[in-house]
């Protein structure tokens, strides 16, 4: 089995949507805090590396809910755990624990080293000694490219965007996407299931053209974001589940 690590966490104020639950960013937010933590202790994390001319990079992102989303000042136990480890990637599993007990989301992130110079990835092993799970092998999951453009947007990345590398940092491109989708169903449905395909790297003041895909049938939209020189940044599939919306006498009364 692969090595462990957790941080507690309150859901704030910046980490709700309009109906108090734990938005797709602040899961995305709190997993790669707690993955970064963990780093911290095996003195790999990205300030460690970037002494050396080297850098963390994330390629892909899944999230996949379990159970009921945690709501505003609900505290909540982040554990991540690498897990299948080949020459140049390192699968992070994360998982969201609410007091009850109760898995409310998992998934898996894909992180990489390159060498700020080249843009070339390095080997793990010539970095590190993580100790992953050696028995797991995930999905290699697949983000389609979009065959149409039901709605598009453009979107001017600013300072608020960028994250330590000077890149645009990936929960950005969730938010571009998510950000079209109408108030009245964003109120009425939440994020089920989300894969995330990192393609190249963006910066402040680029003009990048978010381009969505939707599938009414299956409730889900395909989301394409390319640069002003047509190249594709990022790819989304996102699923959407209608649920009902809560009362907020029932939501203080729960903490």
């Amino acid at each position: 089995m692969g090595e462990s690590y957790s941080q507690d966490y309150r859901i704030s104020c910046n980490d709700m949507d309009s109906e108090y639950r734990m938005t797709p960013q602040a899961i995305l937010n709190m997993s790669q805090d707690t993955i970064a933590a963990y780093l911290t202790t095996r003195h790999v994390a990205a300030f460690d590396l970037q002494k050396k001319g080297f850098t963390w990079v994330i390629s892909e992102y899944t999230i996949d809910l379990t159970g009921e989303l945690p709501l505003w000042r609900e505290k909540v136990e982040v554990s991540v755990s690498p897990s299948e480890i080949s020459t140049a990637k390192i699968h992070f599993d994360y998982r969201i624990t609410k007091q009850t007990g109760e898995t409310a989301v998992t998934g898996t992130s894909v992180w990489s080293i390159i060498n700020v110079a080249t843009g070339r990835p390095e080997m793990i092993a010539d970095h590190c000694t993580i100790s992953g799970d050696s028995a797991c092998r995930h999905l290699r999951n697949k983000v389609r490219a979009i065959e149409r453009s039901d709605l598009e947007f453009h979107y001017i990345t600013n300072i608020s965007d960028i994250d330590f590398n000077g890149h645009v940092h990936n929960v950005s491109y969730l938010k571009i996407a998510l950000s079209c989708v109408p108030y009245e169903l964003a109120r009425n449905t939440i994020v089920k299931n989300v894969v995330i395909k990192f393609l190249r790297q963006s910066f402040i003041n680029e003009d990048l053209l978010c381009r969505i895909e939707k599938d009414e049938e299956n409730h889900s939209a395909l989301s394409s974001i390319t640069n002003s020189e047509g190249q594709e940044v990022c790819r989304i599939c996102a699923t959407l589940q209608e649920i009902s919306c809560r009362d907020f006498g029932e939501i203080v009364d729960r903490n």
